[in-house]
């Protein structure tokens, strides 16, 4: 059940920040600029990034055992599903921490389904259509998204023996 639609207009006083946030971000020498940060050798950001990189696999590794002893508990099958956003289509950013996920999630029986790849194969000039003015999938994008997720979920054998059983 959907209750919170619309989504809830902006309760701070500049509603506009997101949005010049947003077109900041797609300029290429702001694109450059983040590499060029991202890539900082100094020891000092490099520690302190390592530090919260390993801290976040290390959440993560917990919680995905404490998944994997309920679903074990519940003789259940847990999908975890990564919903791309916009900046997804042309940006690699979130691409270590996927692949992490992935392998991690193998290991505990969690299946996860990845959802750029799809969206990537979306027409660029028809990739704003999929989202609204706020960065979350239109009505057009929903729709989208969900038959993605329909013929990714009869994908899996899982899911495939839940729907057949019943």
């Amino acid at each position: 059940v959907n209750i919170n639609k619309p989504v809830p207009e902006y309760t701070y006083h500049m509603p506009r920040l997101p949005r010049i946030r947003q077109a900041l971000a797609q300029l290429n020498s702001i694109k450059i600029l983040k590499r060029l940060i991202s890539r900082d050798s100094s020891p000092l950001t490099s520690g302190i990034n390592n530090q919260i990189d390993n801290r976040t696999r290390e959440v993560v590794l917990r919680i995905f055992k404490n998944l994997q002893e309920i679903i074990i508990a519940n003789n259940s099958t847990l999908v975890l599903v990564y919903l791309p956003v916009k900046t997804d289509y042309m940006e690699t950013d979130s691409e270590g921490y996927r692949q992490f996920i992935h392998a991690e999630a193998k290991k505990y029986k969690i299946v996860f389904v990845d959802l750029i790849d799809e969206l990537r194969k979306y027409p660029p000039h028809e990739i704003y259509s999929l989202f609204n003015e706020k960065g979350h999938y239109s009505e057009k994008g929903n729709s989208y998204i969900a038959h993605i997720m329909y013929k990714k979920l009869l994908n899996i054998p899982e899911i495939v023996s839940i729907v057949q059983q019943k």
